[in-house]
């Protein structure tokens, strides 16, 4: 099937499930604890049911991998499968706070090539297909996006997601250039709109459903993405989690300076 298919599907189902969850906000919703002991809400569970019906109907095929849902690893057997996170930043969501987003990859033979940012409280949606385009659609207007430009190692800015984060010393990052974040989906977005420039941080708590659909916009757009020791990452394994080796994502402009550093 051609790329652009299963883009638009997608686009459809990051649609529609951006407002299954701003209807859920508005209209209220109960929290809870998922199967695997994370934070859950109402939107997470009715985005579930809408994502396990439209993906396997449109894609018998497919494998299909999320957050919410209990695994199947009938999945492994599959040369595709898709990959979605609910609502990343279930916290920030029930805190009524806007770091949070619905996230989606399409991935091959365990290399992800279509992903998926959408933040629907702020009316925008990142997609990227590997080796063709990532662009932004906001309200009805499409445009793609590009690396901040003039990015160094004196003013690169770093998020991370932990509340005792330390960079490490021969960054030189000061404070006012650091942002703890408390959404993967967030940083990715930030990272494409030029907000950000490096993402550092352990991956313990990270699954494939926090980083897949962000690999395939950032790397097209030409960060750097692996983990803190240079490898790649590899999807739609066993067991999902993304190892512990932590997470690194930076502007080429600076990647091959923060890995050194990173490495010392």
């Amino acid at each position: 099937m051609e790329y652009r298919q299963i883009l638009s599907h997608m686009i459809y189902v990051a649609r529609k499930a951006g407002e299954i969850i701003m209807y859920t906000k508005e209209q209220g919703f109960g929290r809870s604890l998922n199967h695997r002991g994370g934070a859950s809400t109402t939107a997470d569970e009715r985005v579930k049911a809408f994502v396990r019906e439209k993906v396997p109907q449109r894609f018998p095929g497919c494998g299909l991998l999320t957050e919410e849902s209990r695994d199947s690893l009938d999945r492994l057997d599959k040369e595709c499968v898709f990959i979605v996170d609910e609502v990343d930043g279930s916290r920030s969501f029930a805190r009524g706070e806007d770091q949070f987003s619905f996230m989606m990859a399409y991935v091959v033979n365990g290399v992800p090539t279509i992903g998926i940012v959408s933040e629907p409280q702020k009316g925008r949606m990142i997609y990227g297909v590997k080796g063709e385009l990532v662009e932004i659609k906001e309200g009805i207007e499409f445009y793609p996006l590009e690396l901040r430009e003039g990015v160094s190692l004196d003013n690169f800015v770093v998020s991370h997601h932990s509340s005792n984060f330390v960079p490490p010393g021969g960054l030189g990052v000061p404070e006012e250039r650091l942002q703890r974040v408390s959404s993967m989906g967030t940083m990715i977005t930030r990272l494409a709109m030029g907000e950000t420039d490096v993402v550092i941080g352990s991956s313990r708590g990270l699954n494939e459903w926090d980083v897949a659909a962000g690999q395939v916009i950032l790397e097209e757009m030409g960060f750097i993405v692996g983990d803190l020791n240079g490898g790649e990452f590899v999807y739609n394994k066993e067991r999902p989690n993304m190892g512990r080796e932590g997470i690194m994502i930076a502007h080429p402009a600076i990647a091959e300076d923060v890995t050194k550093v990173l490495r010392m």
